[in-house]
């Protein structure tokens, strides 16, 4: 097993890319923490994860709140000694949260408070989480930060101009902390998905087929494991070759 014995949050893992993730750690050995705005779904997939004989606990936080996500860590940190992997994935486009006035839309007739919310969740919950685990694995010398980016934040996207400045900060932010925290041997790098096959969907892909949440799990796996501890500060785009040009045939 990859991940026998560590310690893994994960945020937004209720559901797509994060719940994929989620299954595919504990799979791999790794003893995951859940945190998710819907308990509920938060709850469910980690009492999957059990009956497959895995180990999850689900935490209910929005990531955005500063106060609940350090505490938070901080009991983690108290139950098992360490927090060896955060995986950064909570976050969506303005639509994607179901709030009444959220939408896409062109940025000259977007709303500030539309703005405050798609940046609040995509750029400042992961900065928030990130600084929270961050004395733990300095101490220990020791640990993999895995952001989920996305195509937004490397090409840019119509109707989407908050999502892609979240998210081409979520890439600069992989950057500068690989840079800051290399001597401590803690690992950064950022997962740049494009036309999964969640909830959002996306346009066609030159391998003629949309992605699949496990798709993203299994790099993600892999940036987790040892057999990536010489990268960092990286950008992997995972999208069938979706940003190789403006249109697939």
């Amino acid at each position: 097993m990859k991940l026998k014995g560590k310690i893994a949050i994960i945020t937004g893992a209720a559901s797509g890319i994060g719940k994929a993730i989620a299954f595919c750690f504990a799979q791999e050995g790794a003893n995951v923490s859940i945190i998710d705005i819907n308990k509920a779904a938060g709850e469910k997939v980690a009492k999957e994860i059990i009956k497959r004989g895995g180990t999850a606990i689900a935490m209910q936080s929005d990531i955005r709140d500063s106060k609940r996500i350090r505490q938070i860590v901080c009991n983690l940190v108290e139950r098992f000694g360490s927090v060896d992997i955060l995986v950064n994935n909570a976050g969506g486009p303005a639509d994607f949260f179901g709030i009444e006035g959220a939408e896409r839309t062109l940025f000259i007739d977007s709303k500030e408070d539309t703005w405050n919310l798609v940046l609040g969740v995509n750029l400042l919950g992961p900065m928030i989480i990130t600084h929270a685990v961050l004395n733990n694995m300095v101490e220990r010398h020791k640990g993999k930060i895995i952001n989920i980016g996305s195509v937004a934040g490397v090409n840019g996207l119509v109707k989407m101009v908050d999502y892609s400045a979240a998210k081409g900060g979520i890439i600069a932010m992989t950057r500068a902390l690989a840079i800051e925290l290399g001597e401590y041997n803690i690992n950064v790098n950022c997962v740049s998905p494009g036309s999964i096959d969640t909830c959002q969907g996306g346009p066609p892909t030159y391998l003629r087929r949309l992605g699949q949440p496990d798709d993203v799990a299994n790099l993600a796996l892999f940036l987790a494991s040892e057999e990536s501890n010489f990268i960092t500060g990286q950008n992997y785009i995972i999208d069938g070759g979706r940003v190789l040009s403006t249109t697939c045939h």
